[in-house]
């Protein structure tokens, strides 16, 4: 049976540096946002209680050994909430 239901999709990229972006997308458009590195798994616990669901993590070591890591979440999207909350 087909589902006309919506989602907004969070993909959370860890290169390894100090940094970690979070890029959302769905209906509308939404700016990036950058956290420190060490925020990753307190931010992904986070985001859990605002009803993101993990569905993906991919992981590529690059020759020069830095390690690039992407997790892949989502929620059905409510146009009555904010997508970053």
């Amino acid at each position: 049976m087909p589902s006309n239901q919506q989602w907004e999709y969070l993909i959370i990229h860890d290169s390894s540096q100090s940094t970690v972006t979070l890029s959302y997308t769905a209906p509308h458009a939404v700016d990036d946002a950058e956290l420190p590195g060490d925020a990753l798994m307190v931010e992904l616990g986070a985001l859990g209680g605002k009803c993101w669901e993990l569905i993906a993590v991919t992981s590529n070591v690059l020759a020069n050994g830095e390690r690039h890591t992407h997790f892949f979440l989502k929620r059905p999207y409510d146009p009555q909430r904010p997508l970053k909350e």
